[in-house]
């Protein structure tokens, strides 16, 4: 079963973006993302999809 998460930037540090669930229950709540993944600069928000491989 996918699940999916949409993320807001929160946080710009000096070598990584975070990201933050507005929902402080939900399952994933914080992921970091290196900079390099976003040479144009961090969009707004991201989606995170999840596939359990079990």
């Amino acid at each position: 079963k996918l699940m999916q998460y949409i993320l807001t930037l929160t946080r710009t540090t000096k070598n990584t973006y975070r990201y933050d669930h507005s929902d402080e229950e939900a399952d994933l709540r914080t992921v970091y993302v290196q900079q390099v993944m976003f040479p144009r600069g961090a969009p707004d928000r991201i989606t995170v999809t999840i596939d359990p491989t079990d």
